[in-house]
């Protein structure tokens, strides 16, 4: 009796500890329902709003979404249908589905296109006038993007235009290595006569001012000279919508030198082939002119015979290589002011330098090769 009672209380106790078990475990099932559950709806909600980004995505590129979900909703019912069938068929879906998604983003691609083209479409050409009304020029001090710094000077409303002619200038001593105030405080820098010529019949020109790093020199100063125009020609290229075959440069003393020097050293950076030296000094052995009078179309300006220190120089060059002298100055016209006399800025003084056309020959030679 004592065993058999023994028995039974071990049955009992095996009775609440199965029913225990079963208790926990349906409140585990409970629990992992309710949190099941709650991710199912978090999932939905997710859904829902990327769907609503995708719709949102779609219409702002003009895309008809009824279609695009159509395509995607066929294709899901193919992938259904499919389930069991041969991987070959599993296949040919997954394709379907792709390429659904691929007329898509075709379709945003061309979107884009167009608007480009459009875009384009709108701008004024300057291939065969870069001349016209310009209320002022701006300028843009870059010092970050390449191994020497440069300043690039731009008509107002530059992003209006395509095809647009690019010069490069070298300045002289007094605007070497001098930087940004440096350039725009000058009265004789070419810098400030650039951005002097806004008026009427003004050069529709970008316009980029070399500098160096560290010396007063653009031949003998041991700089990279040719590798910083390469990189500040290349920003132009990536930054403006530039007529990439009419890039042409001039250079004021020092900066006659240096245009020469670059010309020879990489005739293929100034694709115009067209060179404007302004009152340049001499390098000695450094600068090649026979060369550069064969692969070039060179005008070479000075000031006048009794101011200019750079004169004879100068004229000498002219007559041995250029054709002779373009000597747009008359009595008074300094070393400094033949920028402005060659550049006819349209100040007052200068204006008899202008063609009947109203252009300056400088900047007629440089963007036309008139």
């Amino acid at each position: 009796e004592s065993l058999k009672a023994q028995k039974e209380n071990e049955r009992d106790s095996l009775k609440t500890e199965k029913s225990n078990l079963e208790k926990e475990n349906e409140t585990l099932k409970n629990s992992d329902l309710k949190t099941a559950e709650e991710d199912l709806v978090s999932l939905k909600e997710q859904q829902t709003e990327i769907e609503k980004q995708i719709n949102d995505f779609l219409e702002s590129k003009g895309i008809d979404t009824k279609e695009v979900y159509q395509n995607l909703t066929d294709a899901r019912v193919n992938l259904e249908q499919i389930k069991q069938s041969e991987e070959t068929a599993a296949n040919e879906a997954i394709k379907k589905a792709q390429q659904a998604l691929t007329e898509v983003n075709n379709k945003i691609n061309e979107n884009d296109a167009a608007d480009i083209i459009k875009k384009n479409s709108l701008k004024e050409s300057l291939k065969d006038n870069p001349f016209g009304k310009v209320d002022k020029y701006n300028e843009q001090w870059i010092s970050d993007k390449t191994s020497a710094p440069f300043m690039v000077i731009t008509p107002e409303g530059i992003e209006n235009y395509k095809d647009i002619p690019v010069v490069v200038c070298y300045p002289g001593s007094g605007g070497i290595c001098c930087g940004e105030k440096g350039l725009l405080n000058n009265d004789n820098s070419m810098a400030k006569s650039i951005m002097a010529q806004a008026g009427e019949n003004a050069p529709k020109a970008i316009f980029v001012v070399m500098q160096t790093n560290k010396t007063n020199s653009w031949t003998y100063g041991g700089e990279d000279v040719v590798g910083y125009t390469r990189e500040a020609i290349q920003y132009v290229k990536d930054n403006y919508d530039i007529d990439e075959n009419n890039i042409s440069a001039t250079g004021h003393s020092l900066g006659g030198d240096g245009v020469r020097y670059v010309a020879q050293q990489a005739p293929e950076l100034f694709t115009s082939k067209r060179i404007a030296p302004i009152s340049p000094s001499s390098v000695g052995g450094k600068i090649n002119d026979q060369f550069i009078s064969e692969n070039f179309k060179v005008k070479l300006y000075s000031g006048w015979s009794g101011s200019d220190g750079c004169y004879n120089s100068s004229t000498s060059l002219a007559k041995s290589f250029y054709g002779g002298i373009q000597n747009h100055t008359t009595s008074g016209g300094g070393h400094g002011d033949a920028i402005k006399r060659a550049m006819a800025n349209g100040n007052g003084r200068y204006r008899n330098d202008l063609n009947n056309n109203g252009l300056s020959d400088f900047f007629e030679h440089l963007l036309l090769g008139k």
